[in-house]
């Protein structure tokens, strides 16, 4: 099966498609891309918006995904709710050109992201996007932009998501473990 993943922005759109087998971590890296907008040509945020989905869209179909996962915006407190505000818009508009051409859309928190590539996701922003590449690099032997590494990353969490989605007990695994049933006290 193979999963993209989108690390959306205005400026810089990380994209990853990854092809998975039967076991975490024997998932492959079949295709990596950067995705440039400027607003320097005169275009708008609506024009932006549209271009990075239908390009999104295309290495979707080309690919042929059947799973996307897109990074769900990092806000922090200094940016500016301008930018935040653009960032969510960004998101939704790609979350809505994906679900409505048919693909399974999974959102994906940055510190998910982090985890499935085995980096701590409380790390301060920087080193988190260092230690993502870092561990793309030592993975998959791919050197890429932050932006790239991050979308594997989330393709890596989108399966993930779609594993727990397919399997909410948590059988995927095989282990056969159940929860401890707990004793109600009698009452005296």
């Amino acid at each position: 099966m193979k999963i993209m993943g989108v690390d959306p922005a205005l400026g810089v759109t990380g994209v990853a498609v990854i092809e998975v087998h039967d076991r975490p971590g024997d998932e492959s890296v079949l295709h990596t891309s950067l995705i440039k907008t400027s607003s320097a040509d005169g275009r708008g945020d609506t024009s932006r918006l549209a271009e990075i989905a239908d390009k999104c869209l295309l290495v979707a179909q080309l690919a042929g995904v059947m799973v996307v996962g897109i990074e769900k915006p990092y806000i922090s407190m200094k940016q500016s709710p301008r930018t935040a505000l653009r960032l969510s818009e960004l998101h939704g508009v790609l979350r809505d050109r994906m679900a409505g051409a048919g693909y399974e859309v999974f959102s994906i928190a940055p510190a998910s992201r982090c985890v499935a590539l085995g980096v701590s996701g409380r790390l301060p922003r920087a080193a988190a996007k260092a230690a993502v590449m870092a561990s793309v690099l030592s993975r998959y032997g791919m050197d890429l932009s932050e932006d790239e590494a991050d979308a594997v990353g989330t393709a890596v969490a989108a399966w993930a998501a779609w594993r727990k989605a397919a399997d909410p007990k948590g059988k995927q695994l095989g282990l056969g473990i159940k929860a401890p049933h707990r004793r109600k006290k009698a009452s005296a």
